[in-house]
């Protein structure tokens, strides 16, 4: 029935296993921890090597151009349809949102899109008066320089 040496050595086998499991384990994770490290590394070094350098003058005549093409064309063509400006000032706010932009005119720029978003939505809920008198307030900050 009861064999002692039987039992003690099914209690040797299952240390021998736990402990060859402990030990698969840990290497796995030292493993993996090595290959997703290094992975990051050269990622991270490759991403490096691909930035390309900026000239802030170039970047800043880029942004002023094309800012201000997409206000003046959503402006004369809000003033040429007051009934869709709030499509019109969404693909506007869309195109704005697009720029890359010098931080010299982060808050202009801020202030633009944000207005283009409120005319959006109160053209939507069918605040047309309330729509035109912000297209008015975004002529204003667009003439100011």
């Amino acid at each position: 029935m009861f064999n002692p040496e039987k039992n003690n050595f099914s209690r040797q086998t299952t240390a021998i296993i736990i402990i060859a499991l402990v030990v698969a384990v840990i290497i796995l994770a030292v493993l993996l921890k090595y290959f997703i490290f290094t992975g990051i590394r050269q990622t991270v070094g490759n991403n490096q090597s691909l930035q390309r350098t900026v000239d802030p003058v170039q970047l800043s005549e880029t942004y002023k151009a094309q800012s201000s093409k997409i206000i003046s064309d959503f402006l004369e063509a809000s003033g040429n349809n007051g009934t869709g400006i709030g499509l019109l000032a969404l693909q506007a706010q869309q195109k704005m949102l697009a720029l890359s932009l010098p931080v010299q005119f982060k808050q202009k720029h801020l202030a633009e899109v944000l207005l283009l978003g409120e005319i959006s939505d109160l053209s939507a809920s069918g605040h047309n008066d309330q729509a035109v008198a912000k297209v008015d307030e975004l002529r204003r900050i667009f003439t100011q320089e």
